[in-house]
């Protein structure tokens, strides 16, 4: 996240995985079930690290540009809300305030 919360869906159907934005850190919402949005680590091991190298292109492609705020809370808010239903932890490691949004 940054100003924007981003959803990473993958599924065998699809070639690659679905990023979804949500570009309104004042009213957070799922863009699909939990269950949907959460991998199961050992069965999409493959899938995990692909996810996880286009993460990192697209923070050096956010890097050269310069940031737009921060919005730690609506992100927070959003991790809550996928654990409802079946419990886990959130860790959160910030590097600058919350500045956009509630937080």
């Amino acid at each position: 996240f940054n100003s924007q919360i981003q959803f990473y869906t993958v599924s065998p159907n699809y070639e690659c995985a679905l990023i979804q934005v949500n570009d309104t850190s004042a009213k957070t919402f799922l863009p699909l079930p939990p269950q949907k949005l959460k991998l199961q680590m050992l069965e999409q091991k493959d899938s995990l690290d692909i996810i996880m190298e286009k993460i990192c292109s697209l923070a050096e492609l956010k890097t050269k540009s310069p940031q737009q705020g921060v919005c730690t809370g609506a992100a927070l808010k959003t991790a809550v809300e996928m654990l409802k239903t079946t419990g886990g932890k959130i860790l959160l490691f910030m590097a600058s305030m919350p500045t956009i949004g509630f937080g």
